[in-house]
């Protein structure tokens, strides 16, 4: 017998890289971490999220990321590092803010106020910039992404943000005294001078003094220095508040009638109102009586008194406008609603129909304490302190915080204080302090319709809506 040849170990290892190689048609594909036969051969990984480095394939990871193979820097404070493929499919290195935390340049910031409009959320941040996410077929989100939609907050603008209103497919915000507008601008509702264009650049409105901004759908209204109120867009319903349903849009801002003393204001749809000294006066669409005076024509082109209760001898302390119904607190006789009440949105112990007059909304503000109130496109939501919100309404997207139905009433609850709250048409949005008591820890949290990513998270299936809120972000 002849005597056993032992091949030499490294002879042994090149001859398994030659058997591998053979089984491979002549190129090594290995996604994990094994190295290639030599330092010349050609290294091809079939791993989508690997690449080759030093010799093998490697995952695209903090560790080793981008075509440089570098490891990524550390992340800001309540971050973490990400490795992350671009829209150019190039990757590189990033960080990802925590959950209640949103990205504000190189930093994480928190929200300090969040506001809805049709399909897409905002809020500002605690460095003065804005964070926005959901829609953006019309640019609404202030930038252009690769998809109509946005589940993750994207940023339109930097520091100086102090108020900020979502129309249907727009949105405006003042920022350092200017009042900047983007999204859609069919019938110039941006207010720049041209209803032909429009997209994701916020402009900047020939409008100097405005304090507060309000959007409806095709419309928008603000209010400047002294309590005036100058409104833009379509005013087929009247909603320029002018007096006249001529032009049918006005692309720069026009004069409201009889209006001096605002102190707040509202939008939705085709309706606004002001809070002008002891009184409420809305104006535009009014076919389902929403500008609360029942003696008033159908559109009502000019701010009218709604016809709130005055025994307590008390003004309006806050208003909401829905689609087609308006709300006011009144500080003793609380909550009050009128308008649409197709689907129980008024709150109010009769259900159904319209009313053209304000009536207490007893079913969500119970004991008439309520602090709050938001309106979406068919629900209302009240809140009697700051631990929950007591919603009515139209509910196929869990608007109300009860599971999804064609109408509903639920309670949604948070755990933490609310700071405020806001209603899109088929959704909403809150900012809560999660420790009230140990120092603020304010996070966004979101519910309802989530079909263009307005909750500002994935849902499961994607899109599904959520009658529970939880908190926007990874």
């Amino acid at each position: 017998m002849s005597p056993a040849v032992t091949r030499p170990a490294a002879l042994a290892v090149a001859f398994l890289g030659e058997l591998a190689l053979g089984a491979c048609g002549g190129t090594l594909y290995d996604p994990g971490r094994v190295p290639a036969k030599d330092a010349g051969s050609s290294l091809a990984c079939t791993d989508p999220t690997a690449h080759a480095c030093g010799g093998a394939c490697v995952p695209q990871d903090v560790s080793a990321c981008g075509a440089s193979c570098s490891p990524c820097p550390g992340a800001p404070a309540n971050a973490t590092a990400t490795c992350a493929a671009g829209v150019d499919g190039a990757w590189a290195c990033g960080f990802a803010c925590d959950p209640g935390w949103f990205a504000c340049g190189a930093a994480c910031c928190r929200a300090t106020r969040v506001a809805a409009g049709g399909d897409h959320s905002c809020a500002i941040l605690d460095d003065g910039s804005l964070a926005c996410w959901g829609a953006n077929d019309a640019g609404q989100l202030g930038v252009a992404t690769a998809t109509p939609s946005s589940q993750h907050p994207v940023r339109p603008l930097g520091p100086g943000v102090t108020d900020v209103a979502l129309g249907s497919r727009h949105t405006c915000a003042i920022q350092a005294g200017d009042l900047k507008c983007w999204g859609a601008n069919s019938d110039g509702q941006l207010g720049i001078g041209s209803a032909s264009t429009g997209g994701p650049t916020p402009v900047t409105v020939a409008l100097a003094g405005a304090t507060k901004v309000a959007a409806g759908t095709y419309h928008t209204c603000a209010l400047v220095a002294g309590g005036a109120v100058r409104c833009w867009g379509w005013n087929a319903f009247g909603q320029l508040g002018n007096g006249s349903l001529l032009p049918d849009y006005a692309a720069t801002p026009v004069s409201s009638l009889v209006l001096s003393g605002a102190t707040d204001l509202a939008s939705r749809a085709d309706t606004t109102c002001a809070l002008v000294g002891s009184q409420l006066r809305c104006w535009g669409a009014n076919a389902a009586g929403q500008v609360g005076d029942p003696l008033a024509p159908s559109p009502q082109p000019t701010p009218d008194p709604a016809a709130l209760p005055t025994t307590g001898g008390t003004a309006p302390s806050f208003l909401a406008v829905g689609s087609g119904h308006a709300c006011a607190g009144m500080t003793a006789e609380g909550l009050y609603c009128w308008g649409d009440d197709g689907n129980g949105q008024l709150g109010a112990s009769v259900v159904g129909g319209t009313q053209p007059s304000p009536i207490p909304a007893s079913r969500i503000d119970p004991g008439a304490r309520a602090i709050r109130a938001i309106a979406g496109a068919a629900f209302t939501c009240s809140g009697q302190d700051a631990l929950a919100l007591v919603c009515a309404g139209a509910n196929d997207q869990g608007q109300t915080g009860a599971p999804p139905s064609a109408a509903g009433e639920g309670t949604v609850t948070f755990a933490g204080n609310v700071l405020s709250a806001a209603a899109g048409l088929e959704h909403a949005c809150a900012l809560v302090d999660l420790t009230p008591t140990a120092g603020p820890t304010p996070v966004v949290k979101c519910w309802g319709r989530n079909a263009e990513g307005q909750l500002g998270r994935a849902t499961s299936p994607a899109g599904a809506p959520s009658p529970t809120p939880e908190v926007v972000g990874p």
